[in-house]
């Protein structure tokens, strides 16, 4: 498979930052879980099994574990506990109940006071005080170990500082106790992706596709923001049907997203995919004309098969849209340059000075600009 590292790192680049930008973000915003959901929700599925049989038992189970879902919500963790052991006294293999009955019992007023240094974890993260989130976090899961939340806070916070290693681990604890929480996998993801663990990253991803419903409660989960980080963790550990697939499912469930019908595009043009790369740039066109980056890759799609008036076309307007583009004058000048003549030749070797001007030290610049005046000085002779 061919491969132009330029290409393919400028728009790895621009993918990535549109990832970390909130694209594919995991739902940096520590506002994200505000809205508080139950920290014993990973119980609701044990509610359902309960339910499903439709038996008496059954359904005496399931109004057990729900009330004490409820009792723990409110930090209540005494008459939870005990809420859990009756249902376990009616099913003994019930999964929530087992984990619900191994709450630890701690005082309701060191549940909320936890829940107040959450908030302000969270009120933390929103102004980039990084590390006292993370301080007023430990502070919190100190109060209350029970509340899952703030684990899955604290885990983010330990990715936002760089500490990867350690929130992979954290992740990995809540995984294999709370198997059906998406954020734990999400997280998980996204440290291994930042770590440049391509592998780790979709090895997470694809735990956590069984329980992929459930994101869509989430707000900051949203399937397709988990599909565009694998996709693009998929395309750095080069697995190209598995990126496409994935990024295809975005542009599919978000239709009016330029962003992934760029990041689609550039899959494909990366693979070689000419003509399918055109019509995903084509369609991140109709909703973001103006889009420097768009015009440069459909420059290099049209370059690539050797159609050098589209590209040419594509590429000035691209350096019309964005003159700090120096990449879209170095392969302006090439195609100018792969078209012969004189006149085309000058045309190159002005693109290049421009080049130049906007990066002094670009070896693809300097390279095709001794190029280009070996041929003006061998038409002289």
């Amino acid at each position: 498979m061919k491969r132009l590292s330029s290409d393919s790192s400028l728009l790895a680049l621009s993918c990535t930052l549109l990832l970390l930008a909130g694209c594919g973000d995991s739902g940096a915003d520590y506002a994200a879980g505000d809205k508080d959901k139950s920290q014993t929700s990973q119980l609701s599925n044990g509610a359902q099994e309960a339910t499903k049989s439709g038996s008496t038992t059954a359904k005496k189970t399931s109004d057990w574990i729900r009330k004490g879902d409820n009792l723990a919500a409110a930090g209540i963790y005494a008459e939870a506990v005990n809420a859990y052991q009756e249902a376990l006294k009616l099913s003994p293999n019930n999964a929530a109940a087992k984990h619900g009955a191994k709450l630890k019992i701690i005082d309701p007023k060191d549940a909320q006071q936890a829940k107040v240094l959450l908030a302000n974890a969270r009120a933390s993260g929103r102004l980039r005080r990084l590390r006292n989130a993370y301080k007023l976090l430990l502070q919190a899961e100190k109060l209350d170990p029970n509340n899952v939340e703030i684990s899955q806070d604290t885990a983010y916070a330990l990715m936002q500082i760089r500490r990867f290693h350690e929130a992979r681990k954290r992740c990995e604890g809540l995984m294999a106790e709370h198997p059906e929480q998406p954020r734990a996998y999400l997280y998980a993801a996204e440290a291994a992706y930042r770590q440049g663990d391509f592998q780790g990253c979709i090895r997470y991803l694809r735990l956590a596709e069984p329980i992929m419903d459930q994101a869509e409660a989430d707000p900051a989960l949203l399937p397709h923001r988990i599909w565009h980080m694998h996709s693009l963790a998929a395309q750095k550990a080069h697995l190209i049907p598995e990126a496409i697939e994935k990024m295809r499912k975005c542009a599919d469930t978000v239709p009016d997203s330029w962003e992934y019908q760029y990041a689609l595009g550039g899959i494909y043009l990366d693979d070689g995919q000419f003509t399918l790369a055109l019509q995903s740039f084509a369609k991140a066109l109709k909703i973001a004309p103006n889009h420097a980056l768009t015009h440069y890759f459909i420059g290099r799609a049209f370059h690539r098969q050797g159609k050098l008036d589209l590209a040419i076309e594509a590429y000035e307007r691209s350096i019309a849209l964005d003159h700090t583009k120096w990449l879209s004058d170095v392969y302006v000048a090439r195609a100018y340059e792969s078209k012969g003549g004189r006149k085309n030749l000058l045309k190159a070797a002005s693109y290049l000075d421009a080049a130049l001007s906007k990066n002094e030290v670009s070896h693809e610049a300097l390279f095709t600009m001794s190029g280009v005046w070996r041929k003006l000085n061998d038409q002289e002779q």
